[in-house]
């Protein structure tokens, strides 16, 4: 799982909050949203290597799929899910941002006005399917996800130890 493209968007982030006498505000602003906009789409990407790539890239391996803590990964993939609940759905809100105001009534509820941003400080959200989808841009939540990157990688320990072994690792 690609975690250091996180990370970077991360930085990218917490860099523009810091106001510098070289930079005008309102760039360090817009890098702000660029930069949560980054957020987005490296967590929704990171969210689906998890959930897809085990599967798929060791199909051709049967000969370690045994190696391979499934239960581990499993839990993984919950974890990513219990704290970004909305990663995809606010990453298609930050895609097809045009869209609401071409035709709102996709994902605004009636009467309500959504318009995508920071309302909370290092909150992010965006309106998705009739609901306003957040994401939290801090430091707890880049810790958690690096909690949940490493216990992924750990369930492919045994397995790397046999490729290795094998002379398959380089």
């Amino acid at each position: 799982a690609n975690f250091r493209a996180v990370e970077t968007a991360f930085r990218l982030y917490w860099f523009c909050k810091i106001p510098s006498p070289h930079v005008a505000r309102s760039d360090l602003e817009g890098w702000r949203y660029i930069a949560a906009h980054a957020c987005t789409f490296e967590m929704n990407n990171l969210g689906r290597r998890l959930r897809d790539v085990a599967g798929k890239r060791t199909q051709s391996l049967p000969s370690i799929r045994h190696l391979i803590d499934w239960g581990a990964i499993r839990e993984s993939k919950k974890s990513f899910e219990r704290l970004l609940p909305d990663a995809e759905a606010i990453r298609n809100s930050v895609a097809h941002f045009a869209e609401n105001d071409v035709d709102p009534n996709d994902h605004v509820v009636l009467g309500q006005c959504y318009l995508g941003g920071f309302h909370e400080p290092d909150v992010f959200s965006a309106p998705y399917r009739k609901r306003l989808r957040s994401i939290h841009l801090t430091n707890n939540t880049i810790a958690n996800l690096r909690d949940v990157v490493s216990a992924y990688l750990a369930a492919f320990r045994m397995a790397a130890a046999e490729l290795d072994q094998q002379g398959s690792l380089d």
